[in-house]
């Protein structure tokens, strides 16, 4: 969160006005509003000698990008990821999501020392305590039977902790999260599942993957109306155009008939822009397919990347006042920002051809 904070004034312009304005630029110009006293490169390179966090030699045979892998080393770490595991619902309040393995392993990874990571999980003594678990054990056979309801978080966590103990963490994501049952709910709650089990694969934590997909399957689907799963996971469909999402952007601010999807007074804007919006979303995300060969698929990766810095970074201001100095970076949009990442490491990890070979 701290490194995007703030975009300096000096780039407002050259971002609006060209989108040639790399992330490491938007960054760079970030640093002196960081509330850290130093700069991020400077922070970076105090801590980079203290993890394990590297990018690793080895690189995927889908994206020609290399593999993002953190060997967590610290004993705490991993009995602090334990406590939030049996102790802690995945939601707190109401349906609010539990970010403590985002935060320590962070934390983790930025160099914290055990005093700060202590103190993390001081700081998160507001999350819910574990729920009772529900009826009967869940098995391969019943897996489905409780999907989106929460109250058995508790025992799909049971059943995903010995899939991934008996299977093995790529096997288990290849037969669950991307399966038609659950796909829909691993990109829904503003994406947390996805993003929480991108923190399992990138830091090896079988415990924490086995939470992500867990919390996919107590998540409400909310997304299931944008998706064309058979499609996309269809290998012989092959792109009709070369569109960058920019470009798409672009052409959904130019169409006239999204601008009577949504109002300012509208409580749940993003059920309300999926109820009314959804056939229009569709058309324009068709127009986006990723082409099934190496060198595309990398560029396509940091178009993701790039694209939801840009977004998430340029919305900062407000456009009916180019002079003023206020900054209101959008809670939602810094989702697809984090999640841009988890497209990485999720599509560089595991085998995805494999999966639809099978």
């Amino acid at each position: 969160p701290y490194t995007t904070t703030l975009v300096a004034r000096h780039t407002r312009r050259q971002i609006l006005n060209s989108l040639h304005v790399t992330p490491l630029y938007i960054l760079q110009g970030c640093t002196r509003h960081i509330p850290f006293g130093v700069s991020i490169s400077t922070r970076i390179q105090r801590y980079s000698s203290s993890t394990s966090r590297k990018e690793t030699n080895m690189t995927s045979p889908l994206t020609g990008v290399p593999v993002l892998l953190t060997r967590v080393t610290n004993d705490l770490v991993h009995k602090l990821l334990e406590k939030n595991n049996k102790e802690h619902d995945i939601f707190f309040g109401p349906q609010f999501h539990n970010h403590f393995p985002h935060a320590i392993l962070t934390g983790y990874a930025l160099g914290a020392d055990d005093d700060r990571l202590n103190k993390e999980w001081k700081i998160e003594n507001y999350l819910k305590s574990m729920p009772k678990r529900m009826g009967d054990a869940i098995h391969e056979g019943t897996w489905k039977d409780h999907l989106a309801n929460d109250k058995y978080y508790p025992n799909y966590l049971d059943f995903f902790t010995q899939e991934v103990r008996t299977k093995g963490v790529h096997a288990t994501i290849l037969q669950y999260a991307f399966s038609e049952a659950l796909f829909p709910a691993l990109v829904s709650g503003v994406l947390h599942p996805a993003i929480h089990l991108a923190f399992g694969l990138e830091f090896d934590s079988p415990l924490v993957v086995a939470e992500g997909l867990a919390e996919a399957c107590v998540t409400t689907p909310r997304m299931a109306p944008l998706l064309d799963i058979k499609g996309s996971l269809d290998p012989s469909k092959q792109p009709s155009s070369r569109a960058r999402v920019v470009g798409l952007l672009e052409a959904v601010r130019q169409d006239k008939e999204i601008d009577a999807i949504l109002k300012w007074e509208d409580e749940d804007k993003i059920q309300k822009t999926v109820e009314k919006g959804g056939e229009k979303i569709r058309h324009y995300a068709a127009q986006y397919t990723i082409p099934h060969n190496q060198d595309d698929i990398a560029e396509y990766l940091e178009d993701i990347f790039t694209s939801a810095l840009l977004v998430y970074a340029t919305t900062c201001f407000d456009p009916t006042d180019t002079s003023s100095s206020e900054i209101k970076l959008d809670f939602f949009l810094m989702h697809l920002l984090t999640s841009s990442l988890a497209v990485r490491l999720g599509r560089n990890s595991i085998g995805i051809y494999q999966f639809r070979d099978n």
